[in-house]
């Protein structure tokens, strides 16, 4: 696929720089490695709030998750999110009424794998891996790699407020973009 596919995909939007070779080798390498020392630590500090107020049943019993026992998704990306993203490296983009907010990588510091982090994902869904924003709402469209071929995985839509509990978008990244309905009003009569 080269950017004439990806420039004639989508009805309108705004395209960012491509990502270089090297930036996409390096996205997935930290996306599949196991959580360093500070990535620990920080996720320790999070599961040792409780997050049971003092009155609730649950408080008494809570039991912090160990960070350690957290898995990093292994089976990559697929192909056809890779060559848009040597495309266009984040950017906004629309298909009717679905809007699109691609988050790029720019290194270590802004990528896929903080938001995949911060977001609880190794915690509630390890195998759930974002890669764009719905811009009204601050949930997520991600690939869910436990399903589908190596290669390709199918697109989710994922509720900021319930990472566990994801819709099914899409059999395939490509597929996600032709679609002109948003997902949101999709996720709400689910």
């Amino acid at each position: 696929m080269d950017a004439g596919f990806w420039s004639g995909l989508f009805d309108g939007g705004d395209p960012e720089p491509g990502a270089s070779a090297e930036q996409v080798q390096e996205l997935l390498a930290l996306l599949s490695k196991p959580l360093d020392e500070e990535e620990l630590r920080w996720a320790e500090s999070v599961c040792a709030r409780n997050p049971y107020p003092v009155f609730s049943p649950r408080h008494a019993s809570y039991v912090a998750p160990d960070p350690r026992t957290w898995k990093a998704p292994t089976r990559g990306l697929p192909a056809s999110y890779l060559s848009f993203l040597r495309w266009s490296n984040g950017g906004k983009f629309y298909q009717g009424n679905h809007i699109i907010e691609f988050v790029p990588f720019h290194g270590r510091e802004a990528n896929l794998r903080n938001m995949w982090l911060v977001s609880l994902f190794p915690l509630h869904a390890p195998s759930i891996v974002p890669f764009a924003g719905s811009p009204s709402h601050g949930d997520y469209y991600a690939f869910d790699t436990s399903i589908g071929a190596a290669g390709e995985f199918p697109v989710v839509y994922v509720n900021h407020e319930s990472i566990w509990d994801q819709m099914v978008l899409a059999p395939t990244f490509i597929d996600f973009c032709l679609g002109r309905d948003n997902p949101e009003r999709r996720y709400w009569s689910w």
